[in-house]
């Protein structure tokens, strides 16, 4: 079962400011998390987008669907709009309305003991959503603290959803109240993984600075084509959509990102280290969209590597065909040459919370 990181116990939640946001008026991103973050942009004051939708007035008439629209279709989304043609902004503040308001009615507990009644529509525009913010982001992107770090949840929707009760605070629902970090490997294995990659893109679509969501190596179409996930989707809905939709998730996960500094000094991953991270910029040299994880030394380790006691420095990983074994020695030299403190890392079950 997926644990929180130890470095995010519920002690250290940050209090709350004094005006907490209504939910009918949700940010973009959101200002709870600290009091003397400056605003990211001043766009409120050049009368532009100043990063909230009205949930309450939003009129959600049901999701997007890809491909161009016929006459009598536009018609009728103009009469569902009282006859007036909406823009392109207010048709972006509608979606995320709705997408918002659908991250609301799956993370309930309801939805821990039954499959939630998405439709193939209903996650063509999460994911139509989600990769543009994805396409927007580097292969490293950066993070402050404080923030919470969750490794593998594997379909576990039930663990995803305690984690985030872990951060209630007056019965505001915890995914309002911190910033996550997430390590990847959200499908397979479990039995829930729609819901649990779903929930997770949608708060990326609502607040894209509080929910980093990585990259892990059961998020590479050969991996999650055996391990659960396409058999779930065949479970669930038609084969024909069943088999558009894996390949169209598959498509969003090439654009997300590999690799987090939280706080500037700590250095997260799904998998691990290599020789070749002789600085930060050498990951900036891995090409995006990324199908196939051995273009590139670096993407491969931080997708599949793991640490081996006893190692002197590092060898082929043989276990997992990918990547390499490295050792403590490797670890010290990389942390110094990035100028990172702690590495925290997704891939493996560590019982003890906190070792090599």
């Amino acid at each position: 079962r997926s644990l929180p990181s130890p470095l995010c116990h519920p002690a250290t939640v940050p209090s709350l400011p004094s005006t907490v946001p209504s939910p009918h008026l949700l940010p973009y991103t959101l200002p709870t998390m600290a009091s003397n973050d400056t605003p990211q942009s001043d766009k409120t004051k050049e009368g532009k987008d100043d990063g909230y939708f009205n949930v309450e007035n939003a009129t959600v008439t049901g999701a997007e669907t890809d491909g161009p629209k016929s006459k009598d279709e536009k018609k009728s989304d103009n009469e569902k709009n009282g006859g007036v043609k909406l823009t392109e902004e207010q048709k972006l503040a509608k979606n995320k309305a709705f997408i918002f308001g659908m991250a609301k009615r799956m993370l309930v507990k309801k939805y821990t003991e039954e499959y939630f009644p998405a439709t193939s529509n209903d996650i063509k525009t999460v994911l139509k959503h989600v990769q543009k913010v994805f396409e927007a982001e580097p292969v490293m992107v950066h993070c402050k603290a404080p923030a919470c770090v969750v490794g593998d949840i594997h379909g576990q929707y039930e663990d995803l959803q305690r984690i985030f009760t872990m951060f209630e605070v007056g019965g505001v629902q915890g995914y309002l109240n911190q910033r996550f970090v997430f390590l990847g490997d959200y499908v397979d294995r479990g039995k829930q993984s729609v819901e649990v990659v779903i929930s997770l893109f949608c708060l990326k679509v609502c607040f894209p600075n509080e929910f980093i969501l990585l990259r892990g190596n059961h998020e590479c179409r050969p991996i999650n084509k055996s391990y659960g996930f396409l058999a779930e989707l065949r479970e669930r809905y038609h084969k024909k959509d069943a088999m558009y939709l894996f390949e169209k998730f598959n498509h969003v996960f090439n654009y997300m990102p590999l690799v987090c500094i939280l706080a500037d000094k700590i250095l997260c991953m799904h998998g691990g280290i290599c020789p070749e991270m002789k600085s930060r910029d050498v990951f900036k040299e891995i090409p995006k969209p990324m199908k196939d994880s051995n273009v590139h030394p670096v993407a491969a380790s931080l997708l599949w590597s793991d640490p081996m006691i006893g190692e002197p420095k590092y060898r082929p990983n043989r276990i997992r065909g990918l990547g390499i074994h490295f050792g403590e020695a490797l670890l010290a030299e990389v942390m110094a040459k990035l100028d990172v403190k702690l590495v925290v890392r997704g891939h493996q079950m560590m019982m003890n919370g906190f070792n090599f």
